[in-house]
């Protein structure tokens, strides 16, 4: 076993806690197909996409997708250290 496949393991163990717990710390932002039917989107829904990029659920959603592709990324590289 080799330092960077150590080291990239803790790096990777490290990203799935991460990105797991900004899974579960986002809300969730839709009332899903019984919603769209019965109309409770629209204006609040609107407002939302609009100051997505100001609230922390769109910075958590951010986050998430960075960490996701590091995560991609750290595994296709720890595959060629073996």
């Amino acid at each position: 076993m080799s330092a960077a496949y150590i080291v990239l393991s803790v790096i990777l163990v490290v990203l799935c806690i991460a990105t797991i717990s900004m899974i579960l710390m986002q809300k969730k932002r839709d009332a899903g197909f019984g919603g769209a039917m019965s109309g409770q989107t629209g204006i609040r829904q609107a407002y939302y996409d609009a100051n997505k990029g100001r609230t922390l659920d769109g910075a958590l959603e951010r986050y998430t997708k960075v960490a996701f592709v590091i995560l991609v990324i750290v595994t296709i590289l720890i595959t060629i250290v073996m």
